[in-house]
């Protein structure tokens, strides 16, 4: 794009930088159940532009369910000011999760076990060693755009809630940070046990040791086996954190206005407070990014404000 690209407003409190932003630009609550984008007929590029120059932040959840290509997330650098940032969803098979087997690399899928390459979800159990590791490898080169204009902000690795707090767990995330190298990474536990008491600060300092942000999910308690997909997402610095990404769940029912989301109207009040306390206890994150997911499905009900 050869226009002049616009950011959204980044907030300074105290010494911290805050973005906000919500956990996807393309979200159906956006395009087509509200008036937020200007016109329909937008294209992807046009619409990228738009909201970034409302919201300096996003979050890029399509990568959870299809690696993306260097071609793609060029195109997602070239369409953004610089100081905006993206925070790149791991791919389902990084992190365990059922993954469709028309998703991976086509020679990636020839690697697969004769018993999965009929199966409707694989997992990495069924492809070799050295097939995982190449699927990390590729993941992580494909962000190189992002990362090279400082557009990434980081890699979300998201656990389901089978992956509970026990040594081979652990294992993973270390093998997690080592395959990433030096693109920052915050973890996301679906399972509640990594921060029940007993487990707690072993998780922290674990986390701490290992550079990676940790997730905290504001909303609801999660029921191990079930899944609740309007979640938010509080995301807070262990030392010397890149970056802490923090979300709030919005209180009470409202409606929803036909405008859209508003940056700081809507998410700042409620984060004020919260966010001074975790400032002051971790003075040295850099920046704050608050994600704000629209949940389509809450909006139907009624009990989600978006504007």
């Amino acid at each position: 794009m050869t226009e002049e690209l616009e950011l959204g407003p980044v907030l300074r409190l105290g010494r911290t930088d805050v973005r906000v932003g919500t956990c996807s630009w393309t979200d159906k609550t956006l395009v087509n159940d509200t008036k937020w984008y200007p016109k329909k007929s937008m294209s992807a590029a046009e619409r990228l532009a738009y909201y970034a120059a409302r919201f300096p932040a996003v979050e890029a959840d399509s990568t959870y369910y299809r690696p993306p290509s260097e071609q793609l997330t060029s195109g997602w650098a070239e369409r953004t000011p610089p100081g905006f940032r993206m925070n790149v969803k791991a791919y389902s098979l990084m992190t365990g999760h059922p993954t469709k087997p028309d998703t991976l690399w086509p020679d990636i899928r020839d690697e697969l076990a004769p018993d999965a390459a009929e199966k409707r979800n694989v997992y990495p159990h069924h492809l070799p060693a050295d097939a995982v590791d190449e699927v990390w490898r590729r993941f992580a080169d494909s962000l190189t755009p992002l990362l090279e204009t400082g557009r990434l902000g980081a890699v979300l690795l998201q656990y389901p809630v089978w992956f509970t707090p026990k040594r081979d767990n652990r294992h993973e995330l270390s093998l997690a940070r080592q395959r990433l190298g030096k693109i920052p990474v915050c973890v996301e536990f679906r399972s509640p046990r990594w921060l029940e008491k007993d487990d707690v600060d072993r998780t922290l300092q674990f986390l701490s040791d290992h550079d990676l942000a940790l997730v905290v999910v504001d909303a609801r308690r999660h029921v191990e086996g079930q899944h609740d997909h309007c979640r938010r997402t509080l995301q807070v610095p262990l030392r010397p954190a890149p970056a802490a990404l923090v979300g709030r769940p919005h209180r009470g029912a409202r409606r929803a206005s036909p405008r859209g989301p508003r940056p700081h109207e809507q998410l700042l009040p409620g984060l004020r407070r919260p966010q001074r306390r975790r400032h002051d206890r971790h003075p040295r994150a850099g920046h704050v990014e608050l994600m704000r997911e629209e949940c389509r499905r809450r909006l139907e009900r009624g009990s989600v404000r978006i504007g």
